[in-house]
């Protein structure tokens, strides 16, 4: 049986996945808040209890996705596994907040904006919590009832990036590790790593997949925002996947060697005026505020550095 769970945090939706076979397995957790405000009254309904999580498989190790495996596993005996690249996400928050946000604000803000406010960010992050176990490409996760997952370590959006693919129903959960063209707002997707995000894609269109479950309402070139993909719209999604990786690759190897030291924000102008109208996507100017990632000026920045 598998159940969506609908939260929301500051950028849009996110959807976790409930998956129960003689175990049961909780896809991702959310925020800090979302385990008592969301997955609680949907586990109610089936008569269960956060108690009743026997494994939180984390897709990653952004915040969004992790913030509420303290609270689930707190309450009764869950273990958390995740690719090793991103446990320390999960099990040292300060590093987390130092390694990513604090370069983000760096990166886009400017240094004097490097205060940091860690209780603001453990309110949204959640307080951190053990890893019980490293997850590894081509594990096989059996939860019993003829439900076996098995891992697909997809680098791109992050380098721990995880799919679950459960083989018999054609169906992978695919967390952030596919998408598309990001969300409606017209902002470009989070990769980190194009060419490891190719691969992937690679990968999975090679698979008999008939269903993609994914974490947030990604858009294609013709198919609106959505969290599944299914039938047809599978070869699609993954079609527009390649492609815009492909054309980021392209935009950014064609920005001039001395725009390298710009401000990222007229970076990822650039980047995005290089890009076909057909995609959608945005200035920055035009972004609503919320929808703007500062990965993805980031990711730009990494990206033209190595590509000179």
């Amino acid at each position: 049986m598998i159940v969506p769970i609908v939260t929301m945090f500051p950028f849009g939706r996110i959807v976790l996945y409930f998956v129960q076979g003689e175990r049961n397995a909780l896809i991702d957790t959310g925020m800090n808040v979302t385990p008592e405000r969301d997955i609680t009254p949907v586990l109610e309904s089936l008569g269960l209890s956060l108690a009743d999580i026997h494994l939180i498989l984390n897709s990653h190790g952004h915040f969004d996705h992790t913030g509420g495996d303290h609270a689930v596993k707190s309450a009764g005996n869950a273990r958390i596994l995740i690719h090793r690249e991103e446990a320390t996400m999960v099990s040292d928050r300060k590093r987390y907040l130092e390694d990513f946000f604090a370069p983000m604000v760096k990166g886009v803000l400017g240094e004097e904006h490097l205060e940091m406010d860690w209780g603001n960010f453990v309110q949204l992050a959640g307080p951190e919590t053990s890893v019980d176990g490293f997850l590894e490409d081509n594990d096989l996760i059996d939860l019993g009832g003829e439900c076996q997952l098995r891992v697909l370590h997809l680098p791109g959006h992050t380098a721990g990036s995880l799919g679950f693919y459960w083989e018999r129903e054609g169906i992978l959960f695919s967390g952030d590790s596919l998408p598309g063209l990001h969300d409606g707002s017209g902002g470009l997707p989070i990769l980190m790593d194009l060419e490891a995000y190719k691969h992937s894609v690679k990968r999975v269109s090679e698979l008999p997949v008939r269903q993609i479950l994914m974490s947030h309402d990604y858009r294609g070139i013709s198919l609106r925002p959505a969290n599944i993909r299914q039938g047809e719209e599978v070869k699609r999604h993954l079609q527009d996947c390649y492609e815009v990786a492909d054309r980021l690759s392209e935009a950014i190897s064609a920005i001039p060697e001395v725009s390298l030291e710009e401000p990222v924000i007229r970076v990822y102008d650039q980047v995005v005026a290089r890009l076909p109208e057909r995609m959608g996507f945005k200035k920055l100017e035009e972004l609503p505020v919320m929808a703007l990632s500062a990965e993805v000026i980031l990711f730009t920045r990494r990206r033209m550095k190595q590509n000179p």
